[in-house]
């Protein structure tokens, strides 16, 4: 007999056996799950009567037999300390809160996992998930960390996702009025933290809102990535040191608020919005990224309006173990704009402050716009140490006043000002390796 046939009828046995023993000896008892590693297994118990209800060499099968036994009802399920091997994903079931003992508590997505993922839930809403761990570690084959697919009120905080090949949390298809708080996300390698086809449509209506706030992201591919995701407040969350834009738009991802942000040490531009509508970023700071710190592309009815854009087109050596300050740029370095606009009509960028420091080289102009964008507004900004021009507008019908200039010389100046700043990823990725063995 196959081992999953087998898996799947000790599951159903135990389940009888379980239903069987509340029916006898705890009639009318509804209590929540613990599951404990024992030795070389791992045990179901209950939280009320403290009984042992299952056990299982495999960690996978003993977490899903405690999610499944809540039935319709829902309820909790704790997971204690310890590292638990996921043969197969964890399926999240209606108002079932997962949670662990914070990152002392370890899904480890393993080889023998087929699918490669940790977490999914698939149709199924008013779920947590709370206070845990979800890893690759050495499985370069491990794609996802959590997958949430059409789901509605969902709840994912306090999480430690780290070292996938894909993505390190990915919600799809018509989600809505789900958050993301507080998680930390690491070395993703496509992307961090990605939503994708969201607020399409679906029994309630369309257009209904997601939020992700106060996520600390660092390494890996992208920061964050919305593709076709519309009506999502992004707020409070730090990007440090991706590969990749800190932030993404893209694909009529609109209406999107972008709030007390802050990135540091992108390989990329820090803001990337492409083809994507009413766009607002307010109060932000992008700082330290090798090329744009804003780019926008065919993007209507926007506000960039009180943020720090700072270091625009620095430069970074790419080598290993290079001291801070490394070597003079190279004389064909290709500098970039503070903010660039392609084919961008309707936006109001009032008040930012846009300057790099002199340990990074001039950027490029401080806004750019060109001829197919339109009716915008740039106003009211401090430029500060750029090499072409504080604005260089080309729009029809765009208003530009109020601008205050310094091109040559930075606001604060250097001790060595021939030696440029240079940043190290391979601290990072070492950070990394070290928080997943």
């Amino acid at each position: 007999m196959p081992p999953v046939t087998c898996r799947i009828l000790l599951a159903a046995v135990c389940v009888l056996a379980f239903a069987s023993k509340s029916d006898a000896s705890e009639a009318g008892l509804k209590q929540d799950f613990r599951v404990c590693q024992n030795g070389d297994g791992f045990v179901v118990l209950g939280v009320a009567d403290g009984a042992q209800l299952f056990e299982s060499t495999e960690a996978d099968t003993v977490i899903q037999f405690a999610i499944d036994a809540l039935g319709a009802e829902g309820g909790q399920v704790s997971l204690s300390r310890g590292e638990y091997p996921l043969n197969a994903p964890i399926v999240m079931k209606t108002r079932v809160y997962l949670e662990g003992s914070g990152r002392a508590t370890r899904l480890l997505v393993v080889e023998s996992n087929a699918t490669g993922i940790g977490i999914e839930a698939d149709e199924v809403n008013d779920y947590m998930i709370s206070n845990l761990s979800v890893i690759a570690g050495a499985n370069k084959a491990a794609k996802v960390g959590i997958l949430i697919d059409a789901c509605r009120g969902a709840k994912i905080e306090d999480l430690f996702v780290a070292g996938f090949a894909d993505y390190g949390i990915w919600m799809r298809n018509h989600a809505y009025l789900n958050e993301i708080s507080g998680c930390y996300l690491a070395g993703n390698r496509k992307v961090n933290l990605f939503l994708q086809k969201i607020n399409l449509g679906g029994e309630a209506g369309e257009l209904m809102p997601n939020l992700v706030s106060n996520c600390t992201i660092y390494g890996g591919g992208e920061g964050i990535r919305l593709s076709q995701a519309s009506v999502v407040n992004v707020v409070a969350c730090s990007v440090y040191q991706t590969n990749g834009p800190a932030f993404h738009l893209e694909k009529w991802s609109n209406s999107v608020l972008l709030s007390g942000c802050r990135s540091f040490q992108i390989t990329g531009p820090a803001v990337v919005v492409d083809g994507s509508m009413e766009f607002n970023a307010t109060g932000n700071i992008f700082c330290w990224h090798t090329e744009q710190g804003i780019l926008l592309t065919n993007a209507r009815w926007g506000t960039l309006t009180g943020n720090n854009i700072i270091d625009s087109g620095s430069y970074n050596t790419g080598e290993k173990f290079a001291k801070s300050f490394d070597r003079d740029a190279p004389e064909d370095l290709v500098r970039y704009d503070g903010i660039e606009m392609r084919g961008v009509h309707g936006y109001q960028v009032v008040a930012n402050n846009i300057f790099n420091w002199d340990a990074a080289p001039k950027m490029r102009n401080g806004v750019s716009e060109d001829a197919k964008s339109r009716k915008n507004l740039i106003a009211n900004n401090n430029i500060n140490f750029y090499a072409e021009a504080d604005v260089l507008a080309k729009g029809d019908g765009t208003e530009v006043h109020g601008n205050v200039l310094l091109k040559d010389e930075a606001h604060v100046i250097m001790k060595d000002p021939t030696m440029l700043q240079s940043f190290r990823t391979e601290l990072t990725e070492d950070f990394i390796q070290s928080q997943t063995n």
